[in-house]
């Protein structure tokens, strides 16, 4: 296979789509995000290590007490359940929620057994230091739908910008949770070092 192959069939997926802003500047409608971020993951060579069996385990975190959280954890989870069907690198994905209590609540949790990715809801932006305190230790990737959590601290958005969808990778972070992001996704990411 060419080089430049994977490239293109990231260029092609992101590109490929034109999504009118429907929850506020920045963001993608769920289902897209949902796409885009679970395509980042495949590009991290180190995934595997983070499987559970051969499930791409996604945990969905909000905070239980802010409108604006529960309402985009019901469209997220949403999002990434009607993607059980597509494999990622073979395997299956399981999504399942979390209401953050507190960072340390969240790391026994992400210790607990094996999480390939966190997916971060507005209403946690007071709580970013912990979670990325948690997702480090845990060596569990944290994404989002926001450009500001991951210029926070968190590693991965996926974010609209002009009418298309674009990755945020916050490198350093991304690094610290474990991930090893191939070269071809990083060239088509706005990175932060």
């Amino acid at each position: 296979m060419n080089r430049l192959t994977p490239i293109l069939i990231i260029a092609l997926f992101i590109g490929s789509f034109y999504i009118p802003i429907t929850a506020g500047a920045g963001e993608l409608d769920a289902v897209q995000r949902a796409k885009v971020l679970l395509r980042v993951l495949t590009y991290d060579r180190n995934l595997t290590s983070r499987l559970d069996g051969n499930n791409v385990v996604v945990k969905i975190l909000f905070n239980p007490k802010n409108s604006a959280s529960r309402s985009e954890k019901k469209a997220i989870v949403r999002a990434f359940t009607s993607l059980k069907s597509v494999s990622i690198k073979g395997n299956n994905l399981q999504v399942s929620e979390i209401a953050f209590s507190s960072a340390g609540d969240l790391k026994a949790v992400l210790s607990g057994g094996k999480v390939a990715a966190v997916y971060v809801c507005a209403g946690l932006e007071s709580k970013l230091s912990g979670i990325r305190s948690a997702t480090r230790s845990a060596k569990v990737a944290s994404i989002s739908g926001f450009e500001e959590m991951v210029r926070k601290g968190l590693s991965i958005a996926a974010v609209e910008v002009d009418g298309k969808g674009k990755i945020i990778v916050n490198l350093r972070s991304a690094k610290a949770e474990g991930m090893k992001l191939e070269s071809s996704v990083l060239r088509l990411a706005d990175v932060i070092r």
